[in-house]
């Protein structure tokens, strides 16, 4: 019931929990009797009949799953190449020296997790190979790539008797990236959910202490938080459903600004510096965490299940003050966003450096698909009041107008940023405003130039969809 009482334990245990009710009320016991600590002095207080893990709670040997099959050396190690190489830059999971360390001493032999991490990650690089082995048996279908490895990972464990380990929770985040462009993402949804349960599970979500000092194994927890509370702020924005974690759920400090290569150094004193005037991987996903949280807070606030209880409890608002209030809000958070974008982010169609021109592409399109799900529900539908003082139909078809022109330059650039399924969804999103756009304007209007310009914009956004739609399905 109250999980264990030592400082070791590797579960994270609130102030809200029964377990730090009788931990503070055993070192009160202490204060006010001088008595030593009770746990510390009886370690065998435990009655092991209700703390064993008994043989009937435990899987039987038989039910275990066969041995995992990698693909051929030389392929995993293309494939991994693959997935640190197009991904990793764009959404930094892994912490690639390390991970590679332990591909090199076999661990994938070893520890199931790790094996079921690197058979993901093998099936997600799988995706930018042409190798013939990466393909199902007997067919060419390219749909069919990386499944003989993803197949084999039962992403649900039978058992949560032990805590989590890193490995597990970077094998989900992988997993739900393979996963989610395919025609079957149901699962998707699930495992973020068990994702920050058992982020939260082992105190994943918390700040550190200050006397800690930042180590692989930290920094490697706080990149999956935060790769799995973006997620989970996708995919409720995808789904239009409630998150799992919200930003009061949490503390966790953003991950430090600093590159693989530097994590580690000969000296201690120099670990985690990254040299001066090298922009870092991390200023760019720090910036984009910041834009995630204005994308949560517009879930939260205005795509809100009980908005009533909101504008009602404020200063006796009426829904439309209300709304025209939080948009103008959230309208200045995305433009305080934009402004304090890095000099090597910022928009830029003939940037040279392609990690940095990629980076951008996840920015401005993630950034116009924000402005978007602000402006979009007061797009009014014909016959409706349209007293407002908000454009918010103009706002969202400039929007959708700026982020195909960013689609359209990384797609004559052949980049990689279009593969990541918020930059798929920005576009498709983008699409369907334009059309309402149109047909809003035939209707006041008829024909006119800028309306057929604007339907031949369409027609390329979905030709880029054709180019994809093998490999990367949009539901």
């Amino acid at each position: 019931m109250f999980g264990e009482f030592d400082d070791n334990c590797v579960r994270h245990f609130g102030s809200s929990s029964s377990r730090a009710l009788v931990k503070d009320a055993l070192d009160m016991k202490k204060e006010y009797t001088g008595d030593a600590d009770f746990v510390n002095v009886k370690p065998s207080f435990k009655r092991l009949e209700f703390w064993s893990v008994h043989p009937w709670q435990m899987r039987k040997t038989e039910d275990r799953p066969p041995p995992f099959e990698f693909p051929p050396h030389d392929l995993m190690i293309s494939l991994i190449d693959f997935f640190f190489t197009k991904i990793h830059l764009l959404l930094p999971i892994l912490h690639r020296p390390s991970f590679l360390k332990s591909v090199a001493k076999g661990l994938h032999h070893e520890d199931r997790h790790f094996g079921g991490l690197v058979l993901a990650i093998c099936a997600l690089g799988a995706r930018f190979s042409d190798d013939p082995r990466v393909f199902e048996e007997h067919t060419s279908n390219e749909r069919s790539i990386g499944w003989k490895w993803i197949r084999q990972i039962e992403p649900i464990k039978g058992s949560f008797t032990d805590p989590p380990t890193i490995h597990e929770i970077q094998l989900y985040t992988v997993y739900v990236m393979f996963v989610g462009p395919t025609s079957t993402p149901e699962a998707c949804w699930i495992l973020i959910s068990i994702g920050v349960r058992s982020l939260q599970d082992v105190g994943a979500h918390r700040k550190l202490p200050n006397h800690v000092k930042p180590s692989v194994e930290t920094e490697s927890w706080k990149r999956a938080f935060w790769f799995m509370y973006v997620t989970d702020i996708f995919a409720s924005t995808l789904l239009g459903r409630p998150r799992s974690m919200s930003q009061n759920d949490f503390d966790a400090d953003l991950p430090i600004d600093c590159d693989d290569e530097y994590w580690e150094q000969g000296d201690p004193e120099l670990a985690f510096e990254q040299p001066p005037g090298k922009p870092s991987t991390m200023s760019y996903w720090t910036c984009y965490l910041k834009l995630a949280n204005i994308l949560g807070l517009t879930l939260h606030t205005i795509h809100g299940v009980r908005q009533s209880d909101m504008w009602s409890a404020t200063m006796g608002l009426s829904k439309k003050d209300w709304n025209e209030r939080i948009v103008t809000e959230v309208d200045s958070l995305l433009n305080k966003w934009i402004d304090e974008i890095p000099d090597h982010l910022k928009w830029d169609p003939d940037r040279e450096n392609i990690e940095h021109f990629d980076q951008s592409v996840m920015l401005y399109t993630t950034y116009y698909w924000t402005q978007i799900l602000v402006h979009r529900p007061f797009i009014h539908r014909p016959g409706e009041d349209t007293h407002s003082k908000i454009p918010s139909l103009a706002i969202c078809a400039n929007a959708a107008r700026s982020c195909l022109r960013v689609v359209e330059v990384n797609q004559q650039r052949k980049t990689n940023a279009f593969i990541v399924p918020n930059v798929m969804m920005a576009l498709f999103n983008s699409v369907i405003v334009l059309l309402v756009n149109m047909w809003r304007g035939k209707h006041f209007i008829g024909s006119s130039p800028d309306l057929n310009k604007e339907l031949a914009d369409v027609h390329r956004a979905i030709n880029t969809f054709h180019l994809h739609e093998n490999r990367y399905v949009l539901r």
